[in-house]
């Protein structure tokens, strides 16, 4: 005698397809909450879904419910906003700066220079660190004007004081 739950190649099961009804999903959805899968039921779960379409609405739906949910400082990777480069440079997170990258983060130095000077830097001007790239004291900054003259600082050490936007060195002796 063949056994009933045994899998049989081509067939269909009757219930293929067919949704189930509303308070029958509830019951199932109260029953698992709290309810840790396994890996090989997550395993299983992905095998059968994959291939699976999802029309256009459901994909939106799917982005709307996901937005924030493990951004910024609800994300368990979080450390405080603030990360050294591989370059030596520190980046903060200030999303709403007008000139942070794609993920929201900008130089720290020019933040420094910003905040002194009480205005945003524009996209041209260029902060030079007279010291290490991670000591971002404003005493140890100069803001120029522009590229070329940041790279004219580091050729020939020369600058013209009017081609400087601010001079953190001098502070040093104001204050």
């Amino acid at each position: 005698m063949k056994n009933s739950s045994s899998f049989t190649k081509g067939y269909i099961p009757w219930n293929k397809g067919k949704k189930m009804p509303r308070n029958t999903r509830m019951k199932i959805s109260a029953s698992l909450k709290g309810h840790k899968l396994s890996k090989g039921t997550k395993r299983k779960i992905s095998i059968a879904h994959k291939g699976r379409k999802v029309s256009d609405e459901h994909r939106r739906n799917l982005s709307k419910s996901h937005i924030g949910i493990q951004a910024g400082a609800k994300h368990p990777l979080w450390k405080g906003g603030r990360y050294k480069s591989s370059k030596g440079y520190i980046y903060v997170y200030q999303p709403k700066h007008p000139l942070a990258n794609h993920d929201g983060y900008v130089f720290e130095h020019r933040l420094v220079v910003e905040k002194y000077l009480g205005r945003y830097l524009t996209p041209k001007e260029r902060v030079h660190h007279c010291k290490e790239k991670d000591d971002n004291r404003i005493e140890k900054l100069i803001a120029f004007e522009s590229q070329g003259y940041h790279n004219a600082f580091h050729r020939y050490g020369y600058y013209n004081p009017q081609h400087i936007v601010l001079d953190g060195r001098k502070l040093i002796h104001s204050i």
